[in-house]
């Protein structure tokens, strides 16, 4: 860890390994040789199986569903072409998907136009996938959208800053959607996400700064969850937060561990936003992802829940050695 601390990088004074760094020469990547990083990764790995290995499946209801949605498109599929209009009455309109063959020709118009800006992107596709996926959820967990204020940045100014100047925007962190879930009466930010332009722009320095954001943004939220966890009590490894990003056409999900005072993170799932009639049939296998998703959220929320509800009954205190010198980390304003 010592490595990590000394380096001027502001993501290394995070304490934060981002596993899918390749660049050799990447100020975090080159302090640590091949062996080293593949260790790592192997690390993270470990963790992400145990905590998928616990998730409960898909819904049976909803499996039947995604089924149903599947024939539909192959019995209207012929070579490379797609009638939207066949078999509707018998195939689709069953299972409620009649309304979404329908208007996927106006669906994916910001898929496949290069000057329609963000908010558009952002709201008539990105937002679709989600937010709406947690409104069954919405008293416990919900996506907030549009600039969301990051409350854990603003705690992390204010306590810089002196008490008259605490009002102060200056150095903010605005989200394109923040994930919060209620846990003993309290909100926790979970998730962070970001769209980079629209679906053709080209920009890889705004890609690195708010790829950046989210690490930084997902690292300031992690400890608040650790020190739930009492002493001696193991569980560190099932408390997470998650990183969503959009760039282009692809739709990337990350999900950071605590592990020894360094904060890891990698890609754990992702899919590529489809854009022609062919591509309807990615869309069940795209829903399966963030259904699991939303699982293991849900899962997350319990969890938290029961160690918020159980630590009235541990003394005061937690072993997490994450918090103890964090000072630095929450007065910074980089």
């Amino acid at each position: 860890m010592e490595r990590l601390i000394n380096s001027k990088s502001s993501i290394a004074r995070y304490r934060i390994i981002f596993l899918p760094e390749r660049n050799l020469y990447d100020p975090i990547r080159r302090l640590y040789v091949n062996k080293e990083w593949l260790m790592m990764e192997s690390t993270w790995e470990k963790i992400e199986k145990k905590i998928v290995s616990s998730l409960p499946p898909i819904a049976e209801n909803l499996e039947s569903l995604l089924e149903k949605y599947n024939k539909a498109i192959i019995d209207a599929t012929t070579g490379y072409y797609v009638d939207l209009q066949k078999r509707l009455v018998s195939s689709v309109d069953t299972t409620n998907l009649h309304h979404l063959l329908k208007m996927f020709p106006d669906v994916i118009q910001p898929l496949n136009d290069a000057d329609v800006s963000e908010y558009a992107y952002r709201s008539w596709i990105v937002n679709q996938l989600w937010e709406e996926i947690f409104l069954d959820v919405n008293s416990i967990i919900r996506m907030k959208t549009g600039e969301v204020e990051n409350i854990d940045r603003k705690t992390q100014l204010d306590l810089a800053r002196d008490v008259d100047k605490r009002k102060s925007c200056v150095g903010s962190w605005h989200h394109d959607a923040i994930l919060t879930m209620k846990a003993g009466n309290k909100d926790f930010q979970i998730a962070f996400g970001e769209v980079i332009g629209n679906a053709f722009k080209q920009d890889d320095k705004k890609l690195n700064e708010d790829r950046e954001k989210i690490l930084k943004a997902m690292r300031l939220a992690l400890p608040k969850l650790l020190k739930l966890l009492p002493e001696n009590v193991p569980g560190i490894e099932e408390l997470e937060t998650f990183g969503l990003l959009v760039y282009k056409k692809k739709f990337l999900l990350y999900s950071m561990h605590y592990v020894d005072g360094i904060y890891f993170v990698n890609q754990y799932d992702g899919f590529t936003i489809p854009d022609t009639p062919l591509q309807l049939g990615n869309i069940s296998d795209i829903i399966r992802i963030m259904l699991m998703f939303k699982n293991r959220v849900i899962k997350l929320q319990q969890h938290v829940e029961s160690l918020y509800k159980s630590k009235t009954s541990f003394k005061h205190g937690s072993t997490l050695h994450a918090n103890d010198d964090d000072s630095d980390i929450l007065v910074s304003i980089h």
